[in-house]
């Protein structure tokens, strides 16, 4: 999908063959193109490099706009080629750096569990050392006294069943309960 609207832009953002004066605006057509995308588009925000991911977008001109890739582009020549052209060239380096995002994203996922292995033995490993350094020390530690030398994981408690009583209707007559008149109350 794309629409057309014009826009003013400053003479610094036109190519240096055009004769404009620094400083001044001049309205330009802008083509706008959306394309529908699926999932979470926050990735997109992410740009990806050789063994890194870093914040920051990259991935072309487009923009996350309501769900849908948006890209504009200023028609200085009034030449369809060219905008299509850009169009496809967007298009194609957005591919491009969504494969090898995914393709790092994918490289992070998979180290990620041999890292957490690996902070837990040398958080482990210094626990060892501290307790090994204190030891060799020859003074005795001093223990609290309920500690057990082992510890035992409890079992989780389980949610008990709350039983509700359903209320019992008792075949009485009917007594109505004392009341008072409006003009008493007031």
């Amino acid at each position: 999908m794309q629409t057309i609207t014009k826009k003013k832009f400053s003479a610094e953002d036109f190519p240096q063959t055009f004769q404009v004066y620094r400083g001044e605006k001049y309205k330009r057509k802008v083509i706008q193109f959306f394309v529908p995308v699926s999932g979470n588009t926050e990735i997109l925000k992410y740009m990806p490099i050789i063994n890194t991911i870093t914040l920051g977008g990259g991935s072309s001109n487009f923009e996350v706009e309501h769900g849908k890739l948006k890209l504009e582009v200023i028609d200085f020549y009034n030449d369809a080629k060219k905008i299509k052209q850009i169009y496809d060239d967007n298009v194609r380096h957005s591919h491009d750096k969504y494969s090898l995002l995914k393709k790092n994203t994918e490289e992070f996922n998979s180290s990620l569990y041999s890292w957490i292995i690996g902070e837990i033995r040398k958080r482990k490993n210094e626990f060892l050392a501290k307790n090994e350094f204190m030891s060799s020390l020859g003074v005795p530690l001093k223990k609290k006294e309920n500690t057990l030398d082992t510890f035992a994981i409890p079992k989780p408690s389980l949610r008990t069943k709350i039983k509700i009583n359903k209320p019992e209707v008792k075949n009485l007559p009917f007594k109505p309960e004392p009341t008072i008149t409006e003009e008493v109350y007031d």
